[in-house]
């Protein structure tokens, strides 16, 4: 099973270029952000893997876990910048991830989205129809529920 262990390495430093990519090149942060949330929709295989930190978990898993930490990673970057205007699509990564958790397997990729929904689910700053009390995405207290 060497080559299963190959592609899965390729498959994670793939991932993480990605990302890498959307945190230096403005001009393509929404099209690799658009590729990152593709990794979690798709099924990328399943065949049971034998990786050590991620043992008995299948492939789809493998992708899903790294697609979810490299988003982790830009939505915190994007939420602490002091660009304008860039709550917006951290918020809407966060309520895909959110919405997608149930389909999540690996442990390390679901308590990312977790960890994202409590830290950034309530917004005091926040209003509209998608809010509850002081500025609480309606769909987080649910999430954190489950």
């Amino acid at each position: 099973m060497i080559a299963d262990d190959d592609d899965d390495v390729l498959v994670e430093h793939a991932i993480h270029g990605i990302g890498h990519i959307a945190r230096v090149v403005l001009e393509a942060s929404a099209q690799c952000l658009a590729a990152l949330m593709n990794f979690i929709r798709s099924p990328h295989g399943i065949v049971s893997v034998n990786f050590p930190s991620f043992a008995s978990y299948s492939r789809s898993d493998i992708v899903v876990t790294h697609a979810v930490l490299v988003l982790k990673s830009i939505v915190q970057a994007q939420l602490t910048s002091s660009v304008a205007g860039a709550s917006g699509p951290a918020i809407t990564i966060i309520e895909r991830l959110a919405y997608r958790l149930d389909e999540m397997h690996h442990p390390q990729a679901r308590a990312c989205v977790l960890w994202l929904v409590g830290q950034y689910g309530a917004d005091p700053s926040r209003t509209g129809d998608d809010v509850i009390g002081s500025g609480t995405a309606k769909w987080a207290p649910d999430v954190l529920r489950r």
